[in-house]
């Protein structure tokens, strides 16, 4: 059941509790990122070791669950939708940066 995605509604079924939920795309973060790592170490040849990895993941997901947190509060709104917010708003800037596509990827595809 943990990672079974739930209906925003589901939520509400606490009984009035207050139960702390973090977001599913904060959870799923890790794998995602480790990912990414593996991608640039072998882009790079460059190799980091278990301990270095370990700290540069806590970095990035403490960081992220602190905005999400900030967000939620400041705005009263739920994590979840915290996350969301905060992902799009990040995915908008990146599309404004760099245009519809990056330099690499139209290089990529010359």
């Amino acid at each position: 059941m943990a990672r079974r995605r739930r209906r925003p509604t589901g939520f509400s079924l606490s009984g009035g509790n207050e139960i702390f939920v973090i977001p599913d795309i904060l959870c799923n973060a890790g794998g995602v990122i480790v990912s990414y790592f593996e991608w640039v170490q072998g882009l790079q040849q460059f190799f980091w070791n278990e301990t270095e990895i370990t700290d540069k993941l806590f970095r990035i997901l403490e960081q992220a669950f602190t905005a999400v947190i900030k967000r939620s509060r400041d705005a009263k709104i739920p994590h979840r939708v915290a996350a969301m917010a905060i992902g799009v708003e990040r995915v908008l800037a990146a599309k404004q940066a760099r245009g519809l596509f990056s330099v690499a990827a139209i290089l990529v595809a010359a």
